[in-house]
């Protein structure tokens, strides 16, 4: 029986960043570190993303492919392909909208509380 989603919730912080990077289409491993960098959150160890997607797979959040869903764009350099690519399933989906719903009635929380200025 599948889970609803707020049965994930709360999400810890990677889980919901690789969520929110994978939003925007399939990327491989490579392309997900890049994406979680730019986010401005800490440094992801290899190790660490490959056991928290596996985590994601075994829950349905994300599926896998061994091919491109699309051809890749050339490289600069030739160095070892990617051989695995990671996409939102439609659980993965529901569970990053409740996410980001929680994270946003907080926010409008901290707001009334007046912890944060509110925007103009």
């Amino acid at each position: 029986m599948a889970k609803e989603p707020d049965a994930f919730l709360p999400l810890k912080d990677l889980v919901f960043r690789i969520l929110v990077a994978l939003a925007d289409g399939e990327r491989h491993g490579w392309a997900l570190v890049q994406s979680l960098q730019a986010s401005g959150g800490s440094t992801v160890l290899p190790g660490h993303l490959y056991r928290t997607l596996d985590r994601m797979l075994d829950d349905g959040l994300i599926r896998e492919r061994r091919q491109p869903s699309a051809p890749l764009p050339p490289r600069a350099s030739r160095g070892v392909e990617p051989t695995r690519f990671f996409q939102l399933t439609d659980v993965g989906k529901s569970v990053a909208r409740a996410e980001t719903q929680r994270l946003a009635a907080l926010v409008a929380k901290s707001r009334s509380a007046r912890l944060l200025k509110e925007r103009r």
